[in-house]
C-alpha cells in the first residue's frame, strides 16, 4: 500500500519502518516549534509526490528523548537521509522536491549543501533553484533558453523552422545558388546569408550551432572536376583495366608519370610548438622563378619509384631524356599513363617512340583528371 502521509514513528516500530525496503527520510521535530510548523506542509507535499517511492518518517524529540543520542540530534528540527533516499529521490529535480528544499533552506543553510552533494552539482546551483522558486513557485523553475541559435522571428512560430529549411538547401549548394558572390561556405558566409534573409545578425557560435544541429561538419574539400568528361573517364577505367590484364600477360610494368614544381618556399600546414609559443618559420620571399622541377614516375602495382631532375621548363626533348633512363633501369616491356600536355607528345617524342624493340607505349590520362594519376601521392610526399 502506498504511504502519502508522513509516518509518526517511535522507538517501538522504527525499526520496522527503516527495514521497510523504501528509502527514507527521518525527519526530527517537536512541537511549539516555528521552524518545524513551516516544514510540515512541506513534507505532506513531498509524502504525496512520492508515495510507494519513499517514505517519510516523523519523530517526535519530546516523546521519544531517549532517540536523541541514538541518532546524535542536537538542532530541532534535524532531516536525516539514507543514502538510497539520495540515490533515488536527490536525482529528481520535480517542482515537489524543490518546494521541500526550499522551506528547508530558509531555516537550514547547509541543506542546500546537502543537496548538492547528492546530486554531484555545485551548491550555488542548488541555491539558485530554491531563488527561482521562492518568488514564482514551480514555474520559475521552467527551462530557459540560455544558450544555441537565437529564434530569428518571434512573432512566428514557424520562423526558426523556415530558417532551418533554407540554411540546409543553400549550404548544400554553392554560396553563388544563393546570390553570395563567395567561393565557400564558413560561418562568415552563414551569417551574411542570415543577415540578408532575415535581417538578424549572429556570432559565430551562433553560426556554428545552426550548422552542427543541421547535421553539418568540417571537412577538407576535394576538388570537383567539372571540366573533365564523365564518358572518358569511365572509359579510361575500363581500358586501366585491361592494362593490368595485359601487364600480367607479357610481364610489363605500368608507371603512371607525371613533372612536380616546387617552390623554394616554407611549410606551412602544421608545426608542432611549445603551448602559448607561436609557429613561425623563416621565409625569403622566393621569387616565382626559384623552383626545383622534376619528372617522377611511380609504379601503383609494384611500388617502384623513378626520379629526374630537370634544368628549366620541360620539353619534348627532356621527356625523352626521362623515358630513357627508365628504359635503361627496367628490361621489361613499359607501359606509361601520362597526361596529353604538349612536352609528351612532340616531334622528337615520336620520333623517340618510334624506336625499333623500344617495347615502351605512352597510354595517355582522359583530360583535367589529375586524380587519375597516381605519381600525384609521389609529389605530394616529395612537396612535403
Amino acid at each position: 500500500m502506498e504511504i502519502d502521509a508522513p509516518i509518526h514513528a517511535n522507538e517501538n516500530n522504527l525499526p520496522r519502518v527503516l527495514g521497510a525496503g523504501l528509502p527514507v527520510l527521518l525527519v526530527f521535530w517537536r512541537r511549539k516549534c516555528a521552524p518545524c510548523d513551516q516544514l510540515a506542509p512541506a513534507l505532506d507535499r513531498l509524502t504525496r509526490g512520492y508515495a510507494g517511492r519513499a517514505v517519510v518518517v516523523k519523530m517526535d524529540v519530546e516523546a521519544e528523548p531517549g532517540l536523541l543520542p541514538r541518532f546524535d540530534v542536537r538542532p530541532i528540527p534535524t532531516i536525516l537521509t539514507d543514502p538510497t533516499f539520495d540515490r533515488a529521490i536527490l536525482e529528481s529535480t520535480t517542482p515537489v522536491l524543490v518546494d521541500f528544499w526550499a522551506v528547508c533552506a530558509k531555516w537550514f543553510p547547509l541543506q542546500a549543501a546537502q543537496v548538492a552533494a547528492a546530486l554531484e552539482r555545485d551548491a550555488h546551483t542548488i541555491g539558485d533553484w530554491v531563488e527561482d522558486f521562492r518568488p514564482k513557485g514551480p514555474t520559475g523553475l521552467a527551462f530557459k533558453q540560455t544558450g544555441g541559435p537565437p529564434v530569428l522571428d518571434p512573432a512566428q512560430p514557424t520562423g526558426s523552422l523556415r530558417l532551418q529549411t533554407e540554411l540546409r538547401a543553400a549550404v548544400e549548394a554553392a554560396p553563388e545558388a544563393s546570390g553570395l558572390g563567395l567561393a565557400n561556405w564558413n560561418w562568415k558566409v552563414v551569417r551574411q546569408f542570415i543577415r540578408e534573409r532575415f535581417g538578424r545578425p549572429l556570432s559565430r557560435g551562433s553560426c556554428w550551432n545552426y550548422l552542427h544541429r543541421l547535421g553539418f561538419v568540417v571537412k577538407r574539400p576535394k576538388k570537383r572536376l567539372v571540366k573533365a568528361n564523365p564518358a572518358k573517364r569511365t572509359a579510361f577505367v575500363a581500358e586501366y583495366a585491361a592494362l593490368r590484364a595485359e601487364a600480367l600477360q607479357t610481364g610489363a610494368k605500368i608507371f603512371f608519370v607525371d613533372e612536380a614544381h616546387f617552390r623554394a618556399d616554407v611549410e606551412l600546414r602544421a608545426k608542432w610548438v611549445l603551448r602559448g609559443q607561436p609557429a613561425l618559420v623563416d621565409s625569403t620571399s622566393p621569387k616565382l622563378g626559384e623552383k626545383s622541377t622534376y619528372y617522377s614516375a611511380g609504379g601503383l602495382e609494384s611500388g617502384e619509384v623513378a626520379a629526374m631532375a630537370l634544368t628549366g621548363h620541360s620539353t619534348a626533348e627532356t621527356s625523352v631524356a626521362f623515358l630513357g633512363q627508365l628504359r635503361a633501369q627496367h628490361q621489361e616491356p613499359l607501359i606509361l599513363i601520362w597526361d596529353n600536355g604538349p612536352a609528351h607528345y612532340g616531334p622528337q617524342m615520336r620520333a623517340h617512340l618510334a624506336t625499333p624493340q623500344l617495347k615502351l607505349r605512352l597510354v595517355a590520362l582522359p583530360g583535367y583528371s589529375p586524380d587519375f594519376n597516381a605519381d600525384e601521392a609521389i609529389l605530394g610526399m616529395g612537396a612535403s
